[in-house]
């Protein structure tokens, strides 16, 4: 038979309460004497039969799936637990048949590694959205519609060796090596 809720005003497991999962206090002192300033009940008494419901934690406190990343595959697989794990520095804050004041709102700090992974993928994001604007940008600058075009990207890029010869009818674009005698004399030679 499943232990009842010590919380009080609560009916976890009570036979006109909802069946729920239940939680042994803990067995570090330091825990165990957080969750006991945590439940808003008078000298209260521990014992190895005291439990508090699973409706006393939020919802990311509880642990009701593992996990783990195939290295052959690189999938990772999932797999629900039988029995509910509490993370390690949960404590009872949800109190919903308590009035109000006694529930208390805390907030959990994002821990580091996923802060870090977050932030490295906002940046990420940031990069690659810039990376295919300029890239649009760049593509938008470089086409070429006609021969003017052409003609007029030779022109602003100043290339020593390609001329550009405009007719009213066509454009001839030359490429002209011009040889010093030196040069062409080496070459014969």
């Amino acid at each position: 038979m499943p232990g009842k809720c010590c919380v009080p005003r609560c009916n976890g497991n009570y036979k006109t309460g909802p069946k729920v999962h239940v939680f042994s206090f803990p067995q570090a002192d330091e825990a165990r004497q957080a969750w006991i300033r945590a439940i808003p009940r008078e000298n209260l008494v521990v014992s190895v039969n005291s439990k508090v419901c699973e409706r006393h934690f939020k919802a990311e406190d509880i642990v009701r799936e593992t996990s783990y990343i195939d290295q052959a595959t690189g999938r990772t697989v999932t797999a629900p637990l039988s029995r509910l794990r509490l993370r390690a520095e949960a404590v009872p804050t949800v109190f919903p048949d308590c009035p109000s004041y006694l529930s208390i709102e805390s907030f959990r700090r994002e821990d580091s590694e996923s802060k870090r992974m977050r932030l490295e993928a906002a940046s990420l994001e940031k990069v690659l959205a810039e990376y295919i604007l300029s890239a649009k940008k760049e593509k938008e600058a470089d086409k070429l519609c006609d021969l003017k075009d052409v003609a007029n990207f030779v022109r602003g890029k100043k290339l020593t060796f390609w001329h550009v010869i405009e007719c009213s009818d066509h454009v001839i674009l030359a490429n002209i090596l011009m040889m010093t005698l030196l040069g062409l004399s080496t070459l014969l030679s």
